[in-house]
């Protein structure tokens, strides 16, 4: 600043090229150092160090200096602070692997894409993470004997505060031993409807041994029940014989209803815990990403070097610009209309089993590849990986390729012309998303739907092509026991 003649800005904008090892951008800011600069706009020029009677020599070696720190250099107390943290992080790394990683999902308890990643990388280093409990789980993640456990204030629509109502009761006053014991323990706020769907459909309630689609249907049966014995109590209308009416009816006789299919179990927990818990709908294709050089688990790493103190982007696996592939379930297509053109484009969330890999589609591939980016299919994606500073690395896509075309699917053996869909035909969303799945597939099979809403079957005017990977699709999007072939 004194040498050269920069403003304050300018010379904390060097010190961040500094910063990020921006080597060509040093360079750049030498020519000002020593010959100076003139604004193009007139508002503040640097005379440079020659002007201001500086030697040459004297500062080209300073500048030298500069590029040296540039290149990676810390101040002692930066460097020992450092060095201290990072030996007793990884020596909690090391000898408490389960614990640290559980305080660094803690850590990160708010942020979805961070869980995803650590709860990934916990299972690749052979750390069973355990499902939410109502019995066993904490209001965070938890460690034991080895392994992780869910935490219950993780879950969606499960605030903390109802968690720790929750958990208070079961250390008051033991575990609880059912579903209509939990509920007849727990206060009303923990009755709300969204609350207990996070729970049962997360898993929570499992080892009570009744089925979460059973637990879905019996719910609110349950819940009344409890509101209107607490009600009566409070008014002083629970009499004697109340009483023994409502003994004989304890032991409530839950209705025969098949569990959800492994898809459906699969989406719901993705649903409500954000991460796919009993397993992953990508589990049989893990062969197939060794075809592609872009995984979510390396954009991650590129993610982690934005910042002025770590190490060159340049050291990372994935560099800006560079042509990649990479696959799996797309689980968010978001249209965007351009504010110049007024052209459409989308912003997609891949899914991989390491995580999402966020895919920018501008209107030209856009125009070309609407029809193949449907909701919950499984593609592959060919691009160039996009990274600007401060700001989390994307893709851009340039083709789009989905997995049923990229081999033939075998048909279904034995199937008929007709496939029968149950849904709400009145949910204009999700009859366009059924829809175009089904044009997706060439075939002669007609598809005839029941409205769910209107109980009425209805021909739904588009005949598709019958194979595994449609079924499987059907199954995602509205669950097996929703989808027949025959």
């Amino acid at each position: 600043q004194s040498l050269g003649g920069y403003n304050m800005g300018q010379a904390d904008n060097v010190r961040r090229i500094m910063g990020k090892k921006k080597v060509d951008k040093m360079a750049y800011e030498k020519e000002k150092f020593i010959n100076g600069w003139k604004d193009p706009e007139g508002k503040k020029d640097i005379d440079g160090c020659l002007k201001r009677g500086i030697p040459k020599e004297v500062a080209e070696k300073v500048f030298a200096e500069m590029e040296s720190f540039a290149s990676y250099a810390f101040n002692k107390s930066h460097a020992a602070a450092y060095a201290y943290l990072t030996y007793q992080t990884a020596y909690l790394k090391c000898y408490y692997e389960p614990e640290f990683l559980t305080a660094v999902l803690n850590d990160r308890i708010t942020s979805m894409d961070n869980i995803k990643k650590y709860v990934t990388y916990a299972r690749q280093e052979k750390i069973e993470i355990l499902p939410p409990d109502i019995n066993k789980s904490q209001t965070y993640f938890s460690a034991h004997d080895g392994k992780i456990r869910f935490g219950i204030g993780a879950l969606k629509n499960v605030g903390v505060g109802i968690v720790e109502t929750i958990i208070d009761e079961r250390k008051a006053n033991g575990d609880f031993t059912s579903f209509e014991n939990f509920l007849e323990r727990v206060n009303n706020q923990a009755l709300n409807k969204k609350c207990l769907e996070s729970l049962i459909l997360s898993g929570a309630f499992d080892s009570f041994g009744i089925n979460r689609a059973t637990l879905m249907t019996s719910y609110d049966y349950l819940v009344d029940k409890v509101i209107k014995e607490r009600k009566s109590k409070e008014t002083g209308q629970f009499s004697f014989f109340d009483n023994a009416v409502i003994k004989q009816e304890d032991t409530f006789k839950y209705p025969n209803i098949k569990e959800y299919s492994k898809e459906t179990k699969l989406k719901f927990e993705k649903d409500v815990v954000g991460v796919y818990i009993s397993g992953h709908p990508l589990n049989d294709y893990v062969d197939k990403f060794k075809n592609f050089n872009l995984t979510s688990d390396m954009m991650y790493e590129v993610d982690d070097e934005i910042g002025e103190d770590n190490f060159a982007q340049e050291d990372a696996a994935v560099q800006d610009g560079m042509v990649v592939t990479c696959g799996g379930v797309l689980t968010e297509v978001k249209r965007h209309i351009t504010k110049m053109g007024k052209q459409e484009m989308a912003m997609v969330e891949l899914e991989d089993i390491y995580g999402t890999i966020h895919v920018m589609v501008f209107p030209k591939v856009y125009a070309k590849l609407k029809d193949v980016l449907i909701q919950d299919s499984l593609v592959t994606i060919a691009g160039r990986v996009s990274i600007r500073d401060g700001e989390a690395p994307i893709v851009v896509c340039e083709d789009v390729r989905p997995w049923f075309a990229e081999a033939a699917p075998a048909p279904v053996q034995g199937a008929a012309q007709k496939v029968y869909l149950k849904f709400d035909l009145t949910d204009a969303n999700l009859y366009k998303k059924v829809c175009t799945l089904l044009a997706s597939y060439n075939g002669t099979s007609e598809v005839i739907a029941k409205c769910t809403t209107q109980n009425k079957p209805f021909r739904l005017g588009v005949t598709t092509g019958v194979n595994n990977y449609l079924i499987n699709q059907l199954n995602g999007l509205l669950g097996s026991e929703n989808v027949v072939v025959k």
